[in-house]
């Protein structure tokens, strides 16, 4: 490909780019609550689309982009629930000992949640990464295929191409670690 050729893409990449920006934020920022999250999002799926896509036909960019932008926002919300899942195993349960029904703007915080509340589930999410990292390499794939990507336990052993009572032991043994390892930072 010649230079000319590159620029020109370069510019029609950009100009794509600059038409859909606000539009994607507008999207990400309704489906994760969050300003900075979603801006995150859409600078991601932007540079996916450069580093992925740059070289298909400039009709094909808004069909591209938007998925790259919705599987974007899934994982975060992924993300968001499976830190919920975390903090509830923990956290879950009123006075009478029953589940506590779980309150969206607390798991997602966003411009509307309070800075405290904020503060906190970063801290979580900085626990539950940490803890993660603590794991063996094949709990934490099986801990991630399950709990943040929602596969089922044949699915996962396809994947992960182990048995499904593999599946199931690194999936309890990760669960027993992490219930460890987290506790002790909600016993605080």
């Amino acid at each position: 490909m010649s230079r000319a050729h590159r620029a020109d893409t370069g510019n029609e990449l950009d100009g794509f780019l600059a038409s859909v920006e606000h539009r994607a934020f507008r999207i990400a920022r309704q489906a994760i609550w969050d300003d900075d999250a979603a801006l995150d999002v859409v600078q991601d799926a932007m540079l996916r689309l450069v580093q992925k896509y740059r070289e298909r036909p400039p009709e094909e960019w808004p069909a591209l982009f938007f998925t790259i932008l919705a599987n974007r926002i899934k994982d975060v919300r992924r993300w968001r629930m499976l830190r919920a899942r975390v903090e509830l195993m923990f956290h879950g349960t009123n006075a009478q000992g029953e589940p506590a029904p779980l309150d969206p703007p607390g798991i997602m915080p966003g411009v509307h949640g309070d800075p405290e509340r904020l503060a906190d589930s970063r801290q979580i999410g900085l626990a539950i990464e940490a803890a993660l990292g603590k794991l063996s390499r094949r709990q934490q794939q099986v801990f991630l295929l399950r709990e943040k990507r929602g596969l089922d336990v044949r699915t996962t052993a396809q994947v992960l191409g182990c048995s499904e009572g593999s599946v199931k032991q690194h999936h309890f043994r990760a669960m027993q670690a992490l219930r460890k390892l987290l506790g002790e930072v909600w016993d605080e």
